[in-house]
């Protein structure tokens, strides 16, 4: 124990005895005491240097001759070895947290505590949000790492004696906690939320943020809150970690047996202190009194903060929003945050439409310059968009609608009043078509189709193009062009091609001999980590069969950065294409400079070649350049007999289209299927 034997006499027997184990230990020990029957435990006591050492101890009544009892004779020794081979038995290896089996053994000796003592009990389950694509996106390593910083943050949520951190297997971790009010457990379950946000873990797979988030359900139990059997307080916090999960992860479910209920997904935002979305949508939905809603967006905001920083860009948001509160007069009108750089205020009274517009037209679109005294000197052009939208139903999707109009036309401000029902009526579908490919990237149904392309003049496959298809559930096949838009436009783009890459690849790998084609786009080409995922399959598999086609579109901002990806695939040995030439952003210039070895020609030229002769002059000149610089022409969307023998007359090298197949799953030609 560390004591001398002067400082241990004469001490009450729980002096060596933990904190935790006093209370309880005493009563069982006096329990079995007074009925003359034999005590025999396993105890955690404290070093005077207050390190724990653990006793297996006996105690015993003693008698005189008479039979008489006379006092009481406890026997131990030091298994503190033992216990430390215990502990390695039920804890996980990764992140040195309890393991499964230790949660269900504490949580059922923990609830028995718990009622001998009165005390309330809390249990909190948390999983990381699409950690699976995590791992698809950084790998196992990285994953990894990403599970031991959460096994930290949880250590440290667990440091005093009546709190319990456990990985549960998997990506799913639980904290077991004591003696907590409602209110202190739900700050608790807030700080692991803000503590886990705090790593700021990039997450570039996450289609709710840039980092690593989690979402969480938890149950508080006692004697004030309803029974509490193991079962009943599993299933309870189960059940909020999948109601946190279903709307819409990086949130957490807090309820208690009698249904004292909190949702936390941030209501109140910390650098504003404004009300944020949630609450601006449960205003709303509680209402279908007539509304104004006014939607403020701040321009380049993400260029503003890595150019300036944190400090400034935060004192910038603080700055506009007072300045937003200051258009405000008492309570006809509030302002909430809605995300990083958007703002909206919701006025409630119709009289007070016209005026609010006009302060956002004439006051707040021209507070353009932003000055941060105690921390610039310079000042910052932060201009704004603004879309509008009025009425009783759907108004913040309107307004969004509105936002976007603006954004997409370069307009400052857009009234959602102006516009018909056919561009509400697109963006209905456009929203569908997002949620239909979230829905199939989550739940891995986007598959690569394959479609042959042709010798022209043999007829015989030289190669297949490899195409993204939805598969729903029940078997139908959704074309891209009712979710590649949507996808695009989602930070989970990324993700999408790096999942529909890999299964690419896989089939390249796994069917020797096979030559494929993949469209890559401008986004992937300027991303790192997808350039480093390309080499590293490059590496593995080789490039020798696989063409690359490059889709031109405005998105181009740089044609350096299209010729450091060539330079780098073709050290692989493979090759490059230039796909749906002939669209609007073709140009022979930037042709020139990349030296494609396939130019793919738009279906617009090659539908109706037949009969067009301005299509078939283009084709020509075309086929005089690749033929002077040794490269190859595909025609694609060749449908017919009658389209394809025009091709092969003007001296098209291979043909794609109908005529020759349609694309179809891996398996329908014949190929090995590898996912």
């Amino acid at each position: 124990s560390g004591y001398n034997k002067n400082e241990l006499i004469g001490k009450h027997s729980s002096f060596l005895k933990h904190e935790d184990e006093q209370h309880l230990c005493l009563h069982r020990l006096f329990e079995n005491l007074k009925s003359d029957e034999s005590w025999v435990a396993e105890t955690r006591n404290c070093k005077k240097n207050g390190e724990f050492f653990w006793v297996d101890v006996i105690t015993e009544p003693l008698y005189d001759e008479s039979g008489s009892k006379k006092g009481y004779l406890s026997i131990g020794h030091n298994i503190t070895d033992k216990k430390r081979i215990e502990f390695l038995s039920m804890t996980d290896t990764l992140t040195q947290l309890y393991n499964r089996r230790q949660f269900d053994d504490i949580l059922r000796s923990q609830l028995q505590k718990t009622k001998f003592l009165n005390q309330t009990i809390g249990l909190v389950i948390i999983d990381i949000d699409y950690f699976k694509q995590y791992n698809d996106y950084y790998g196992h390593p990285k994953g990894d790492e990403v599970l031991s910083s959460i096994g930290s943050v949880l250590r440290s949520m667990s440091v005093k004696g009546t709190e319990f951190a456990f990985r549960l297997g998997g990506e799913e971790f639980a904290l077991i906690v004591f003696s907590m009010s409602f209110d202190a457990f739900l700050d608790y379950v807030n700080t692991v939320m803000k503590r886990v946000r705090d790593l700021n873990i990039p997450h570039n797979a996450n289609t709710i943020s840039d980092t690593l988030t989690v979402s969480i359900g938890a149950v508080l139990s006692g004697s004030h809150y309803g029974d509490y059997d193991l079962d009943a307080l599993y299933a309870k916090a189960d059940e909020l970690l999948y109601r946190a999960k279903k709307s819409g992860r990086n949130r957490f479910f807090v309820n208690t047996f009698e249904a004292k209920e909190s949702e936390n997904i941030s209501n109140i935002d910390d650098l504003t202190k404004l009300p944020m979305r949630k609450h601006l949508e449960t205003i709303l939905s509680s209402s279908h009194q007539e509304r104004l809603l006014i939607l403020i967006n701040l321009n380049h905001y993400t260029y503003i903060h890595s150019h300036y920083g944190a400090a400034i860009s935060d004192a910038i948001l603080i700055e506009k929003a007072k300045m937003y509160r200051r258009i405000i007069q008492g309570n006809e009108a509030t302002l909430f945050r809605l995300n990083i750089n958007e703002f909206a205020i919701l006025v409630y009274d119709e009289p007070l439409f016209e005026t609010y517009i006009l302060k956002a037209k004439h006051y707040i679109l021209e507070q353009t310059l932003c000055q941060i005294e105690h921390l610039s000197a310079e000042e910052i052009v932060v201009s704004q968009v603004i879309g509008v939208a009025m009425g009783t139903k759907n108004l913040l999707g309107k307004a969004d609608i509105a936002l976007k109009h603006a954004n997409k036309h370069k307009l400052s401000f857009y009234l959602y009043d102006d516009m018909n029902d056919t561009t509400f009526k697109s963006e209905k579908v456009h929203f569908k078509n997002i949620a239909l490919y979230k829905d199939a990237l989550e739940n891995n149904r986007i598959i690569p189709f394959f479609q042959p392309i042709v010798h022209a003049k043999t007829g015989e496959l030289y190669k297949y193009e490899a195409l993204a298809r939805i598969v729903m559930e029940d078997g139908a096949i959704i074309p891209p062009q009712n979710f590649l838009k949507a996808a695009k436009e989602d930070r989970s783009y990324e993700y999408f091609t790096r999942q529909i890459f890999q299964k690419i690849f896989n089939v390249y790998e796994n069917n020797p001999g096979i030559s494929l084609s993949l469209n890559i786009s401008y986004g992937n080409i300027a991303s790192h980590e997808t350039l480093l995922y390309i080499q590293n399959r490059l590496e593995r598999c080789g490039g020798e069969n696989i063409t690359f086609e490059i889709i031109e579109s405005e998105e181009i901002e740089d044609y350096r950065v299209i010729q450091k990806f060539i330079d780098m695939i073709r050290t692989y040995g493979a090759t490059i294409a230039i796909d749906d030439f002939g669209t609007g952003y073709s140009n022979l210039a930037h042709l020139m400079q990349l030296s494609p070895d396939f130019l793919k020609l738009d279906g617009s030229l090659i539908q109706n070649i037949n009969q067009d002769i301005k299509a078939q002059q283009i084709i020509k000149s075309l086929l005089s350049y690749t033929q002077n610089t040794y490269s190859k022409m595909i025609a694609e969307h060749v449908s017919s007999k009658i389209v394809a023998q025009k091709a092969i007359e003007l001296g098209i090298d291979f043909l794609q289209g109908y005529h020759f197949g349609k694309p179809q799953p891996v398996e329908f030609y014949g190929l090995k299927k590898t996912f």
